[in-house]
């Protein structure tokens, strides 16, 4: 969840770090042993598998599913970024507002009204 917090606040690379970190530590939670019966407490209950799922299996899947989705979101707006570069480089460099207005042909409608700041 603070991948997506710092995704929203704008922290793309943190984001994406602590993204890729939630998905590691996912991961290695489900590869994680499972406790035994020997391990202390109640004992598992025998049968068809019953009560041999590793405890850690729901919050390693909820990481490893936020976790993707920010990498996936974060990955996105930074490539977005990336490929319309003139656009943005065009619209900081200029002084006035009609100069802004001539560097729409840069980028496509959608992109120009999502960057567009309201007055």
């Amino acid at each position: 969840m603070a991948a997506l917090v710092c995704a929203f606040a704008a922290l793309h690379y943190v984001a994406l770090f602590v993204g890729a970190l939630a998905i590691v530590w996912g991961v290695s939670a489900m590869r994680a042993p499972r406790p035994s019966a020997t391990d202390g407490g109640t004992p598992a209950p025998t049968g068809t598998g019953v009560g041999t799922q590793n405890p850690l299996t729901p919050a390693a899947l909820a990481g490893i599913l936020t976790g993707a989705m920010t990498v996936v979101f974060v990955s996105s707006v930074l490539g977005l970024a990336l490929y319309y570069n003139d656009y943005v480089t065009c619209v900081q460099d200029s002084l006035t507002s009609s100069g802004a207005d001539g560097c729409d042909r840069l980028a496509p409608q959608w992109y120009v009204d999502i960057t567009k700041k309201s007055d």
